[in-house]
């Protein structure tokens, strides 16, 4: 196989390591586990390039939020479902001895 071209496992495995561990490390941990010999500057490329995709993929999956119409404060609506944003009346309660404004 040519330089950089590894089977996906291999490649999980050496991006996976290479995040968390140096890439001389990573690549001496993929030769014991996995059999496969790689140089160190592989490991780095390779590990690079898999973080430049998964930031495009980040930021297409964002853009989406940056594309919504800016709402104006007129259109919002404050609601609550337990009536707490009720204002409180005062009226005459009871008839009784201790009635009073409530």
């Amino acid at each position: 196989m040519p330089d950089g071209h590894l089977l996906p496992h291999a490649q999980q495995t050496l991006v996976s390591m290479s995040s968390d561990l140096p890439f001389g490390r990573a690549v001496k941990h993929l030769e014991r586990t996995l059999g496969v010999v790689v140089h160190a500057s592989t490991a780095r490329r390779q590990t690079f390039a898999v973080g430049q995709r998964m930031l495009e993929v980040q930021n297409t999956q964002a853009q989406p939020l940056s594309a919504c119409p800016e709402e104006h404060a007129s259109e919002r609506m404050a609601m609550s479902s337990d009536g707490s944003m009720v204002p409180r009346v005062r009226r005459r309660v009871g008839g009784g001895q201790g009635s009073g404004d409530w």
